[in-house]
């Protein structure tokens, strides 16, 4: 019976389960330690800084309560702005430098959480809290799975071709089910947030 062809390496044996949930320890790690990094600069920089920064403010949000939005164009505007980011992060998730990238993505997203964070506590008190949710629920849980699975597939390098595709297909389907859900439900149970507080 012949073997499956492997597309890697088979890593040492010495790594294995414990070795995976180190990798996603490392990862929790450099999200927090990013996310307070962003929560420092948000503190140090003046107020009238603050506000060239964020557009979460009452008449940014005013308009958005009322608005009719045309959910196509939102759909096509945020696929213009996520692929780009989503192809270069998936290219080069089969080279070497695949990990750094992601690393270097988590950072960004931990800093910008972090100052985002601040600014609508400064904003809005309590309520900051609510809208930061209120703009990434529920399409980010979608986005959190497609980088779980982008980490494994890093991790694991002992698949075989056919999980690899299978792999692949699943980041893929997580990252359009994350595209559709931001264009066509996020605005929706924003709109009913906002209405109620």
């Amino acid at each position: 019976m012949k073997k499956k062809r492997r597309t890697y390496i088979e890593p040492k044996k010495q790594k294995g389960k414990q070795g995976r949930i180190l990798a996603v320890c490392h990862l929790d790690m450099i999200f927090f330690v990013s996310f307070f990094v962003g929560i420092l600069w948000a503190n140090f920089i003046g107020d009238s800084s603050k506000n060239r920064f964020f557009m979460l403010n009452e008449y940014y949000l005013q308009q958005l309560k009322y608005a009719k939005l045309d959910y196509n164009r939102l759909f096509l505007y945020i696929l213009e702005n996520r692929l780009p980011l989503f192809g270069i992060l998936l290219l080069l998730s089969f080279t070497v430098v695949g990990i750094l990238i992601q690393i270097l993505f988590i950072l960004y997203f931990g800093v910008s959480f972090g100052f985002l964070c601040v600014m609508a506590i400064t904003n809005f008190g309590w309520k900051g809290i609510l809208y930061m949710g209120g703009f990434l629920f529920p399409h980010y849980i979608f986005y959190l799975l497609f980088l779980k699975i982008f980490w494994k597939k890093k991790e694991d390098m002992a698949m075989t071709q056919k999980e690899l595709v299978m792999q692949t297909g699943k980041i893929v389907l997580l990252f359009v089910i994350g595209l559709l859900v931001e264009s066509y439900v996020n605005p929706i149970f924003l709109k009913k947030m906002l209405k109620i507080f």
